[in-house]
């Protein structure tokens, strides 16, 4: 047992280190262009649009080879990325920070290369990359709330304790998803019960998404050259 915790504390603390390097990294690049950015995400911002678009030429032109090895690990750079871009939010107006709706987003754009597919070519070797999908959605399903974090308190006393529990699943943008049912009781054996008012939760919905037909591209070629 002590073998695996002396192992343990070392990666840990590599893991740490590499992702506050990413921080720093993208930090510097948001800083690089400080104007540009802070008009980019204000604009964002005010739109009600929490996405902010990022180039991968631009990422290309900051460090060679970026692009892809964001495409093919994307867990490994966002999470940090987006910590980054938060940063700079707090940086250049923290009173809009604190009325955001939803937490700052990265939406990644530009050419994707082999990681732009049609729906056919959607198979096991894309798990864990970034792709575009290039299709037709032919069927969505209704918007249904998909919880984030739970909060918990004391059942039938009012004394001021809270605890939180994360939830995420096989879909989050996470490297280890956190399951497990809600928490019954504290680690004083008290009774626990769900705060519903301060639950986080997000839209999620499935839709079907087909390849587009050849008669299709032809059509609306033939339509766009009238």
């Amino acid at each position: 047992m002590a073998s695996i915790d002396a192992t343990s504390a070392p990666e840990g603390r590599l893991a740490r280190e590499e992702y506050e390097e990413k921080v720093r990294f993208f930090s510097n690049f948001l800083n690089s262009n400080r104007d540009e950015w802070q008009n980019k995400i204000s604009q964002e911002v005010a739109n009600n649009r929490y996405r902010i678009p990022l180039e991968l030429s631009k990422l290309q032109d900051a460090q060679p080879g970026l692009a892809r090895r964001i495409l093919e690990q994307p867990v490994k750079y966002l999470e940090p990325w987006e910590e980054a871009l938060l940063n700079f939010m707090e940086d250049i107006d923290v009173s809009t920070v604190k009325t955001l709706k939803q937490p700052l987003r990265l939406s990644l754009t530009g050419a994707f290369g082999r990681n732009h597919i049609t729906p056919r070519g959607l198979t096991s070797n894309c798990l864990g990359r970034l792709v575009c999908i290039e299709g037709v959605v032919t069927k969505c399903g209704i918007s249904t709330p998909k919880l984030l974090q739970s909060i918990h308190v004391r059942k039938g006393v009012d004394d001021g304790h809270v605890e939180s529990k994360d939830h995420r699943d096989a879909t989050a943008f996470v490297n280890q998803p956190m399951a497990g049912a809600m928490p019954k009781a504290d680690a004083e054996g008290n009774e626990l019960e769900i705060e519903l008012a301060s639950v986080s939760t997000k839209t999620a919905r499935n839709s079907l998404c087909k390849r587009l037909l050849r008669a299709f591209h032809e059509g609306k070629f033939h339509a766009m050259s009238k």
